[in-house]
């Protein structure tokens, strides 16, 4: 399959620009013009792309072809066009397929792509099939970090398939876990005790879990959050998480502490 370097043929049309309208802009207007330039060359037909344009070359694909042709140019190690993506954004047909290589075991810069592309599409079938990848840590960090974004913005529709693994998980799996159960709704007893446990048992990432529950927006963690605003070697950060916390499950804060010597009070206040 020929894999056409389009970022290349967009830097000749570039410069071919640049010199027939020489001293015409500065540097600076030449940058701003950069992203008006690539939307028309998109538009433009070209010699190397058969005479048609680059958003009509990959147009023309059909559904497999474009996928494939994605994987070769990662593969390859070719600068993935643009417009090779807005064509399967745009192209019907290509969830499934996209599915099956965001899901397996291949390249990751490949399966970022497949995962990027079926969230712009709006699929969500695949959703749950992210979440055993997640439980059992499958892929390198930044497509979990990726998948657990994306689950957390549609949270309710993983959340059976996520308390279905949860305890199995290890803890690594479980810290991304729990931040989709936080984004879940209405309030669940299994979830609030999923959260209440993890806070519980993460003195050292109190201001992260104090989040997550506040979150959640389920006031039984007030008297959790009061507990531990109470605690004598709570740190400056900690302690206005809490207060935050408090405050908007709709209590108040009534401890009142010195943070003059500590560390994370001096470097908020920039106190040396």
């Amino acid at each position: 399959m020929k894999t056409v370097d389009i970022d290349k043929l967009f830097e000749d049309y570039f410069r071919k620009f640049i010199a027939e309208n020489t001293g015409k802009f500065s540097e600076d207007e030449l940058e701003d013009k950069v992203s008006e330039l690539y939307s028309a060359f998109g538009d433009e037909p070209n010699k190397e792309l058969g005479g048609v344009s680059p958003r009509k070359y990959f147009g023309n694909m059909d559904g497999e072809t474009l996928v494939l042709n994605l994987k070769e140019y990662v593969e390859s190690n070719i600068p993935v066009s643009d417009y090779l993506c807005e064509a399967l954004e745009n192209k019907d047909g290509v969830d499934e397929l996209l599915s099956k290589y965001a899901t397996g075991v291949f390249n990751e810069e490949f399966s970022t792509y497949c995962i990027n592309i079926l969230n712009t599409r709006g699929y969500t079938a695949v959703h749950k099939a992210y979440v055993p990848i997640i439980a059992k840590c499958e892929k390198g960090e930044n497509i979990l970090e990726l998948l657990t974004e994306i689950l957390t913005d549609n949270a309710d529709g993983v959340k059976e398939e996520i308390l279905s693994c949860y305890a199995d998980a290890n803890e690594k799996a479980k810290s991304y876990l729990i931040e989709v159960l936080a984004a879940t709704t209405p309030v669940d007893d299994r979830v609030f005790d999923i959260l209440k446990g993890a806070f519980l048992s993460h003195d050292k990432e109190t201001s992260l879990y104090v989040s997550y529950l506040t979150k959640y927006g389920d006031d039984r963690a007030l008297p959790l959050f009061e507990d531990a605003v109470r605690k004598e070697n709570i740190s400056y950060a900690d302690f206005k998480e809490l207060k935050l916390g408090i405050e908007a499950l709709g209590g108040e804060c009534t401890v009142h502490r010195d943070f003059s010597k500590d560390k994370s009070f001096k470097a908020i206040k920039g106190i040396h």
